[in-house]
């Protein structure tokens, strides 16, 4: 059994059990597919949400879709927890709130960046970012 994890550019987790089997589109893979699939779900209105996803995923023998934002990120998960595919990394802003710094107020972060080994945000203006809790 496969669970689609979703974690928003605000932090809200939210887990969608998705059964034995899944289709991932991919809006920069299979551009035809992308399409197809953004017209079945949005009908007349898909061209409103194409720049808006990262794409779908088609499960219960296509019964069902999820669109994928891009600000998000989403991970399949096993029963058991593991994780078995990233999907898509969320697009992170790097903007910061006016009348703050990096690190916010009062002790406040405002990460732009997710450390993939401990899952800690942290706020880096690097490409090449280090987490600061793991060293990854």
């Amino acid at each position: 059994m496969f669970i689609l994890r979703r974690i928003t550019s605000e932090g809200l987790e939210s887990n969608t059990c998705i059964g034995d089997s899944y289709n991932f589109v991919a809006a920069y893979k299979d551009k035809q597919q992308y399409e197809l699939t953004l017209k079945v779900y949005y009908g007349d209105q898909a061209k409103n949400y194409s720049n808006d996803l990262a794409g779908f995923v088609v499960y219960k023998e296509g019964e069902k879709i999820i669109p994928l934002s891009r600000k998000s990120t989403f991970y399949i998960m096993t029963e058991s927890g593991q994780t078995f595919d990233r999907l898509h990394k969320g697009e992170v802003s790097t903007k910061v709130e006016e009348g703050t710094t990096p690190e916010g107020k009062e002790g406040e972060v405002f990460p732009n960046a997710m450390c993939d080994k401990c899952g800690k945000g942290y706020f880096s203006t690097s490409t090449t970012a280090v987490c600061p809790e793991c060293g990854k």
